[in-house]
């Protein structure tokens, strides 16, 4: 699935991967935001692997209107796979315990968080 993130003013296309345990985002989008130690080597659901060279970066951004505030965020390579680009990837980190639905009425994704237990 994909859905946009707003960063920079602007609207960026991302895709929604659940099985991803780290958000990432190409990484023009994010060299010039705060750089924090490397990560630990981690692999998307496609198998596109962040290894241990890969920087995280502290990212402010609005998903569905909610704004999510100094978010780490791996460093990504463009990645093509059969004619289509991926900006950046939505991962459970963001995600967590959610379940995502997309709307057909507003075409947004809207994550569902569970019940809590009174």
């Amino acid at each position: 699935m994909a859905t946009t993130l707003g960063l920079y003013d602007a609207k960026i296309p991302v895709t929604v991967d659940s099985g991803a345990e780290q958000s990432n985002l190409l990484r023009t989008l994010v060299s010039a935001l705060p750089k924090v130690p490397a990560t630990t080597r981690i692999a998307d659901l496609w198998g596109n692997v962040l290894t241990n060279k890969t920087y995280m970066r502290r990212v402010s951004f609005t998903l569905n209107g909610i704004e999510h505030r100094n978010v780490l965020v791996a460093e990504a390579d463009a990645v093509q796979e059969g004619g289509s680009t991926t900006l950046g990837t939505i991962g459970m980190d963001i995600l967590r315990n959610r379940v995502v639905i997309l709307s057909s009425d507003t075409r947004e994704f809207y994550l569902l968080v569970p019940v809590r237990k009174l």
